[in-house]
């Protein structure tokens, strides 16, 4: 039952974070995207256009238990990516006040998004290791039993 909670909460903060991005005007996202310096300008447009969609997409497969194993991955991926993004920030002393991640739903400052985004890669390492006990309750569990 501890794996599908932690499935759960994992899926829901990529369900609150891509739903926000979506419904947002897609330019506040363009504008967190490109003041991370790191995307060439030509593919930060794309980028934050397509982001919001994979956060949401590995949210629903998350809390539904649908293709498991890859949306863990992809939220192991998302959450990796997360640390390098605001950690280079740091590092290079970006003036990022707000990491952009849930929009203005919830402001985080980069050091809090970064430790929310290693409890997050954990969660997701935890749930793929454990992967029968986080597909409890889960579309790919009925699919399996109905096979």
């Amino acid at each position: 039952m501890f794996f599908v909670f932690l499935r759960w909460i994992t899926g829901f903060v990529f369900l609150v974070s891509g739903i926000e991005k979506l419904v947002s005007p897609p330019e506040n996202f363009l504008y967190i995207v490109r003041s991370y310096q790191i995307l060439p300008g030509w593919l930060a447009g794309p980028v934050s256009f397509l982001f919001p969609w994979v956060e949401f997409f590995a949210a629903v497969f998350l809390i539904l238990g649908f293709w498991l194993r890859t949306a863990l991955w992809v939220a192991l991926c998302l959450a990796a990516g997360f640390v390098f993004f605001v950690s280079q920030a740091l590092f290079r002393g970006l003036s990022i006040s707000d990491c952009g991640c849930f929009g203005e739903l919830i402001h985080l400052q980069p050091r809090q998004v970064i430790i929310l985004d290693l409890l997050i890669l954990v969660g997701a390492g935890l749930c793929l290791r454990r992967l029968n006990q986080s597909a409890r309750w889960s579309l790919d569990a009925c699919y399996a039993r109905n096979k």
